[in-house]
């Protein structure tokens, strides 16, 4: 089995805000996936030019049949 390689986090910062998205690799045990991966997303708020608040950061992890979901049909996504 190749070694799958995963990006590294994709940060983004505007003036009131940042958000990161970093990969969350599956879990693996006896050569098969016990746990799927994740995407996990992370916003702080600003705090001052160039500052934010990443000890008050919401975090949430958008799992595998999340994103199947969201990019079935992007036209009309699930509510």
């Amino acid at each position: 089995m190749s070694q799958l390689k995963y990006a590294a986090p994709y940060k983004i910062y505007k003036k009131n805000a940042a958000a990161q998205f970093v990969t969350i690799k599956p879990r693996v045990e006896d050569g098969k996936i016990s746990k799927e991966g994740a995407i996990l997303l992370e916003v702080a708020k600003s705090i001052g030019e160039k500052k934010f608040d990443w000890q008050n950061k919401i975090s949430f992890a958008i799992g595998i049949q999340d994103l199947k979901q969201l990019f079935e049909n992007v036209e009309t996504p699930p509510r």
